[in-house]
């Protein structure tokens, strides 16, 4: 009988530390949509008196993955402001479902997002902004009436973020 107790036991054990990793916010869906030169316009200047922070970034880029749990805390803590959060991807089409859409899961956001629909690069940067040399990431301020207040290249941190953020909604 001891021999059936150890095995019970030790199955019990290795059933125990199998447990999978629950998900940070099962109740959380994210949306990703395809976003071209009529979304993009819409989202930027459809603003309802409020500003728009819109940072655009991709999976594949350390940098943007390293800074984005700062505009997750950001959007958190700037929601009843007059702002507005959106994230653009610059991943392809096709790494929406496996990459995208997985890494916003686990920022547990919920802001808006969306993902390239630009044909070719050279159309959103200069959608964006001509002056833009297209790395990533990019957070790019729009004001309440769409125009573009505060256009920030590279990584940035959570009180870079938030020092700009308070100068420009005063």
């Amino acid at each position: 009988m001891k021999p059936f107790f150890v095995i019970l036991l030790f199955s019990f054990l290795i059933l125990i530390g199998c447990k999978g990793e629950e998900p940070l916010n099962d109740s959380i869906i994210i949306e990703v949509k395809t976003a071209g030169e009529k979304e993009l316009s819409d989202l930027i200047n459809n603003r309802n008196g409020k500003y728009l922070f819109l940072n655009i970034w991709a999976t594949w880029c350390l940098p943007c993955v390293e800074e984005f749990p700062d505009i997750v805390k950001l959007s958190v803590n700037y929601k009843s402001d007059k702002i507005d959060f959106a994230s653009l991807s610059i991943d392809y089409i096709e790494d929406k479902e496996n990459k995208v859409i997985p890494f916003l899961t686990k920022m547990n956001t919920t802001f808006s997002h969306f993902i390239n629909g630009f044909k070719k690069d050279e159309a959103l940067i200069n959608f964006i902004n001509k002056e833009w040399s297209g790395a990533v990431p990019l957070t790019v301020i729009y004001d309440s009436s769409g125009k573009q207040v505060a256009m920030l290249e590279g990584a940035h941190t959570y009180d870079e973020f938030a020092d700009k953020l308070n100068t420009l909604i005063k």
